[in-house]
């Protein structure tokens, strides 16, 4: 089992960020969380079965390396893989909200769809349902007096979680905001200087050190090949990690709901 899970009484699906399987022979079971965030894939054959968070273990184990060429053409323009597509045509991302059993060579996967519900009313009100549901995400992830670290930018995302966490007495140790390979100082670490100034909290600026080559390089491995951004946020990931147990991150109050990239061009 890899990352955490929130238990939510038996009729409510587990909440958290999560991928786990059991093996019970001659049944391998695999759940992951709702929205997928834990990354796991797998290879299945007639008489073998492979599941790992790493996809270069998977094909250290025997996957056939063959790439995906449509998989790759639409990750290339759209900037991600869709459905349970890898590089490789071989491998596949284990699905969001599924369960599914690999037994005597016959691999069955069940999604579980989410249930959401249509909700009227003033503007105001949305806004203020909102705030209740963002608030109740974060009392489910309490510290428990672990030092806590948060990566803060100028976004609407690490701001809110930010402010949250401070109206509920569990301000960070630290914020840190790092900048990005080839470019000075940016408007987000200076908007994050004057946030963290006005709440007490210890500000950090990271600038980018060493070649862009080798943290793309780094980066490629550790998103298992699927994404082409997040090489700034290796020294993010490098300064934390030896610093604070928990980290807080999202994306929530942002790109998620503000829609800034809904524009009929970009559809």
């Amino acid at each position: 089992s890899f990352g955490h899970q929130i238990e939510r009484g038996r009729s409510q699906r587990t909440d958290g960020v999560f991928a786990q399987w059991s093996w019970n022979a001659p049944r391998l079971s695999i759940r992951t969380d709702r929205y997928g965030l834990y990354p796991l894939y797998y290879f299945s054959g007639p008489t073998e079965f492979a599941v790992s968070p790493s996809l270069p273990r998977l094909l250290e184990l025997g996957a056939s390396p063959e790439i995906d060429d449509a998989a790759l053409a639409v990750f290339f323009r759209a900037g991600y893989f869709i459905t349970d597509d890898t590089p490789f045509a071989a491998i596949r991302a284990v699905p969001a909200c599924s369960v599914f059993e690999w037994t005597d060579g016959q691999l069955t996967i069940l999604r579980e769809q989410p249930k959401f519900r249509v909700e009227t009313g003033s503007r105001d009100a949305a806004i203020d349902n909102y705030i209740g549901l963002f608030r109740q995400a974060m009392a489910r992830r309490p510290s428990d007096g672990r030092t806590v670290g948060l990566p803060l930018s100028g976004g609407r995302d690490s701001r809110h979680i930010l402010l949250e966490l401070c109206a509920g007495g569990r301000a960070p140790e630290v914020c840190v905001t790092a900048s990005y390979h080839g470019s000075a100082a940016s408007d987000e670490a200076q908007a994050a200087s004057l946030l963290t100034r006005a709440v007490g909290v210890r500000h950090v600026y990271l600038p980018q050190t060493g070649a862009r080559l080798d943290a793309e390089l780094r980066k490629n491995r550790l998103t298992n090949f699927c994404a082409d951004e997040h090489a700034w946020y290796l020294v993010v990931s490098d300064y934390l990690k030896e610093r604070v147990q928990i980290v807080y991150d999202g994306i929530g109050g942002d790109v998620l709901s503000a829609g800034l990239f809904l524009t009929r061009a970009l559809h």
